[in-house]
């Protein structure tokens, strides 16, 4: 998995190379864009000006695979969502926000089930929201029963 890690002082994203434990492999500083479209991307805020070196880990393994997890799901997905990022935000470990190719944001839980929030999503997509996709903002999955979009 390839990470973004933006610091508040940062003014460019620095990539590099994680492990499925979260840990640092090595700085991407040749990551080209067709490199980039091919594997998953996690987009990390992190609070404080550590700087980010190798052999240390930056997310948790359990993030790491619903992020690998929602990049399948999606790519499986009936309503063609094609995720270019994921936003993770070390204090906030149990959401994650899927942002996609078309502009648009989905906000998931890690505390409910991510095959649920993946069908509410395509069920939204297919019924409410049709054709208004283009200029859509957000949806919120967080709620159990619930789905939020703009």
């Amino acid at each position: 998995a390839t990470t973004t890690v933006e610091q508040a002082s940062a003014s460019e994203p620095q990539y590099y190379y994680m492990d499925v434990n979260g840990i640092v492999v090595a700085p991407a500083a040749s990551v080209g864009a067709p490199e980039l479209q091919s594997l998953p991307v996690v987009q990390i805020v992190l609070e404080s000006q550590t700087l980010v070196k190798p052999g240390v880990t930056i997310l948790g393994r359990g993030l790491i695979e619903y992020a690998l997890a929602g990049y399948e799901a999606a790519g499986q997905s009936s309503a063609n969502i094609k995720i270019s990022y994921i936003i993770a935000n070390s204090k906030t470990e149990d959401e994650a926000v899927f942002v996609t190719s078309e502009g648009w944001q989905a906000s998931l839980s890690r505390k409910l089930p991510l095959d649920t929030q993946i069908k509410k999503l395509e069920l939204a997509l297919r019924e409410k929201i049709g054709d208004k996709r283009k200029t859509l903002q957000y949806v919120d999955l967080r709620v159990k029963d619930r789905v939020y979009y703009k």
